[in-house]
């Protein structure tokens, strides 16, 4: 709302129907208030933030079940080593 009375030189009866029409405004923007403290907040405001439509709700685990086991094992054959490497000093380093 702009002011369209100047303070410092209006009169008397100028100055109080701006009083008045303050005081309106005043009553309208207290029910308005009353108003939007009586709703709750909106989610956002809370910080609380809904998960995108394609995210899965978390589902609790279910039992553990023993693994099937197989009538042969497909596990790679160990092979004779290519070469070998010694790790060793050549001097004791306390000594």
């Amino acid at each position: 709302m702009k002011l369209s009375v100047d303070l410092a030189t209006a009169s008397r009866e100028e100055l109080i129907h701006l009083i008045g029409q303050l005081l309106i405004r005043i009553e309208a923007l207290e029910a308005r208030i009353a108003e939007l403290e009586g709703q709750p907040p909106p989610p956002e405001a809370l910080g609380e933030k809904k998960p995108p439509s394609w995210v899965k709700a978390n589902r609790p685990a279910g039992p553990n079940k023993e693994r099937k086991k197989r009538a042969q094992g497909y596990a790679r054959r160990r092979e004779e080593p290519t070469h070998r490497v010694e790790h060793a000093f050549a001097e004791c380093p306390d000594c």
